[in-house]
């Protein structure tokens, strides 16, 4: 839903809007902005397909859901070994289970532009802290930890 300025909701079919970066502008604003050459969002290659986008990496994340039914070969082969211990198989179960709520909510994401911006933050952060476990891990490998 939409709303104004007064907090009112505003029906769809009564609004006619462009997306500039982070501001919804009226299409006369809009059309001002491009004849000055400035990039609206419209334009921009990612922000036509943002929902392929965040549809395709989202189930690519999702598929650490693996992970939780099959810790020990998932984790042999995104680190090289994997232990059987109790403790390391419960870590590895939640762990999976993260990362697949994390390809779910990209996915969601991909239908709900209002929560886009956190989701993303999120989702990098995840992203950038299992790419940094997997280098140090497999840096770590033949040194006894």
């Amino acid at each position: 839903m939409l709303y104004d300025l007064t907090g009112q909701d505003v029906p769809w079919d009564k609004v006619h809007v462009i997306q500039v970066g982070r501001f919804a502008l009226k299409e006369e604003l809009a059309g001002r902005l491009r004849a000055a050459g400035h990039e609206t969002c419209e334009s921009s290659m990612i922000a036509t397909r943002i929902e392929l986008i965040l549809i395709v990496s989202g189930a690519a994340t999702a598929t650490m859901l693996s992970q939780f039914f099959a810790p020990p070969p998932v984790l042999r082969l995104i680190y090289g070994e994997a232990r059987t211990d109790g403790v390391s198989v419960a870590l590895a179960r939640q762990w999976g289970l993260l990362i697949f709520c994390v390809g779910a909510l990209l996915i969601y994401a991909a239908f709900y532009p209002p929560v886009r911006a956190p989701i993303l933050v999120f989702a990098v952060m995840e992203k950038v802290g299992l790419g940094g476990c997997a280098c140090w891990a497999h840096r770590c490998a033949g040194r006894a930890l």
